[in-house]
């Protein structure tokens, strides 16, 4: 009687696709560390780390040196950091990323500010509308309002906190 069951295939051995998968957890968070040194955020060090580190299982064939790989690996990683930095669009975006972050910061500060010298009533409009998303009339019926009134209530709302950002007169100067 013949056997339907063939005898499980066995992978060739690859002894350096073995040590590379070996030394991954500890090379790779060395590698992050070693981006990190040179100035890099933590996001964009795990990033490139991890693009290095599949970079180089994909050339494994290249190592000459078990020992070495990740010195190897490193070695890739500082390569596409350099690349990164080199190129135009990726320091606009970064410069972007920065400004946007401390742009929000003061922003926050700014709305926090309005928003604590509004009434409690007022505060509790523009969560409503804003953050739930509640159209003027929905505020209308949960409020016992007309959705006139809500809408001319955010309208000067609106206006006053708008002032408040840019306190600047802007009636025209009289002659």
């Amino acid at each position: 009687m013949r056997d339907n069951n063939p005898a499980p295939i066995k992978p060739s051995p690859d002894p350096i696709g073995q040590a590379y998968t070996e030394v991954f957890d500890e090379g790779f968070r060395g590698t992050v560390r070693f981006l990190s040194s040179k100035g890099i955020g933590e996001d964009l060090a795990e990033e490139l780390a991890q693009s290095a580190w599949a970079r180089g299982w994909e050339r494994r064939s290249q190592i000459r040196e078990i020992s070495a790989i990740p010195y190897w690996v490193n070695s890739i990683a500082l390569n596409m950091l350099r690349r990164h930095v080199q190129h135009p669009s990726n320091q606009m975006r970064e410069l972007m990323d920065r400004e946007a972050s401390s742009v929000d910061a003061m922003l926050h500060l700014d709305v926090k500010r309005v928003l604590s010298s509004c009434e409690t009533f007022d505060r509790r409009l523009l969560e409503m509308f804003y953050l739930e998303g509640l159209s003027s009339s929905e505020i209308g019926k949960k409020l016992n309002e007309k959705a006139m009134t809500i809408r001319v209530r955010l309208h000067r709302l609106r206006k006053r906190i708008r002032e408040a950002f840019d306190p600047v007169d802007l009636q025209p100067a009289a002659a």
